[in-house]
C-alpha cells in the first residue's frame, strides 16, 4: 500500500518523525516487509568476527575460549533474535563461526572440529559444554512475548496485537499470521512451540479452548482422549460453550460405541 506525499508528511508532522522508506532500522531492529538477508545479518557477524580477532593464538586454552564464547560471543546476537525469527541459514553462519572459535579453525590455520555443534550446545548434565544454542534460544525469547502479552494488562502494544491480529478468538496461540509483520509471524512459530508448556487456570471458559489447550491433566485432551477427539465435531470450541460445569455438549460425526464413555 502506498501513501500519498501529502498524506505522508502530514502524518510525519503529527508524529515528529521524518519521511523514509522501508527497510529501515529502528533501535538496532531491521525493519521492512521482507524476511531476513544477508545485509542484516552481516554487520552482527563482523561484530562476533572482530571480536574473536584479538583471541586468536596459542595463549588460550580450550576452557578459556568456552568462557569467553558462552559469556560475549553467544550474548552478541540476543537483541536481535528476541524481535526476528532467524532462518536457518543465519542460524548454521552463526553457529559456524562459534565453532570455528572454539577449535581455533581459521583460514590460515585448519584444525579439525572434534565434536559437532549439537553436541557442544547440549547441557552439562547430558555431556555438552553449555553454550547455548542460537536457535532454541531463539524460540525462547520470541516466545517470551507470549508470557508478555498475558501479564501487560491493557498496555498499547497489546492493545494493538488485539486489534490488528483478532488474538482474542479466543487467545494469542491460534492468531492467524498470514499478512502478518517478520515479528508477529516469528512470534507465532515461537508460539506454537511453547504452547505445549502453558497450562491454563479456568475463568469464565472463554478463552481456552476445550480440547486444543492444555487446562486438565499434564496434555490436552486432545491428546488424552484421542479416540474421542476424531469423532467430535466442535474441535475448535471453547470451555465455555462445551460445559457448563456438569454436562458437556458435544456432537459425535456418527454412533459410537458404548466403551467409549469409559474412557
Amino acid at each position: 500500500m502506498t501513501v500519498e506525499p501529502e498524506a505522508a508528511h502530514n502524518l510525519a508532522h503529527l508524529f515528529s518523525c521524518p519521511v523514509g522508506t522501508l527497510p529501515i532500522k529502528y533501535l538496532g531492529v531491521p525493519l521492512h516487509y521482507g524476511k531476513l538477508s544477508r545485509e542484516d545479518i552481516q554487520p552482527l557477524v563482523d561484530k562476533m568476527l572482530k571480536k574473536m580477532a584479538g583471541w586468536r593464538g596459542r595463549l588460550l586454552s580450550y576452557a578459556g575460549k568456552l568462557v569467553l564464547i558462552k559469556s560475549c560471543l553467544a550474548s552478541i546476537p540476543v537483541y536481535l533474535l528476541s524481535f526476528i525469527k532467524f532462518p536457518k541459514w543465519a542460524i548454521r553462519v552463526l553457529h559456524s563461526h562459534l565453532g570455528n572459535c572454539l577449535w581455533d579453525d581459521s583460514p590460515t590455520s585448519r584444525k579439525i572440529h572434534l565434536a559437532n555443534w549439537e553436541s557442544v550446545s547440549m547441557m552439562k548434565e547430558y555431556g555438552g559444554l553449555g553454550v547455548p544454542n542460537l536457535r532454541d534460544l531463539n524460540l525462547c525469547l520470541l516466545a517470551s512475548w507470549v508470557k508478555r502479552y498475558n501479564l501487560d494488562g491493557d498496555k498499547m502494544w497489546r492493545q494493538f496485537l488485539d486489534f490488528k491480529y483478532n488474538t482474542d478468538r479466543p487467545n494469542i496461540f491460534y492468531s492467524s499470521s498470514s499478512r502478518a509483520s517478520e515479528f508477529f509471524k516469528g512470534l507465532m512459530r515461537a508460539a506454537s512451540v511453547a504452547k505445549m508448556g502453558y497450562r491454563w487456570h479456568i475463568g469464565n471458559g472463554k478463552k481456552c479452548k476445550f480440547w486444543k489447550d492444555n487446562w486438565l491433566g499434564t496434555s490436552s485432551l486432545a491428546i488424552q482422549y484421542c479416540k474421542i477427539y476424531v469423532l467430535i465435531n466442535e474441535k475448535d470450541a471453547t470451555v465455555a460453550s462445551l460445559w457448563d460445569g456438569i454436562d458437556l455438549k458435544c456432537i459425535f460425526r456418527r454412533c459410537v460405541d458404548g466403551r467409549l464413555y469409559n474412557l
